[in-house]
């Protein structure tokens, strides 16, 4: 009779960060960069209310909360 063996396997799924987190050293050029980012899906997905100038600090605090999120979802994925 053949011998049975049990066999434990274990996968891990890796799920990187977006890109432009890795290549920013400085956290608040990543807020900065990201602030930018959003501002322009929000341009890009209406053009008749298009916010120009400086990016205000509603701008900054949604940067924060996104780059956090984003992490949060890559760290705890069990979680979301």
């Amino acid at each position: 009779m053949k011998e049975k063996r049990r066999v434990v396997t274990c996968v891990a799924k890796i799920v990187p960060l977006p890109e432009f987190i890795d290549r920013i050293s400085s956290f608040t050029k990543l807020v900065r960069v990201c602030a930018w980012i959003l501002r322009f899906i929000k341009n890009s997905r209406s053009p008749v209310s298009r916010t120009l100038g400086y990016l205000k600090s509603s701008e900054l605090r949604t940067a924060v909360v996104t780059i956090v999120r984003l992490i949060q979802q890559v760290e705890f994925p069990n979680e979301f």
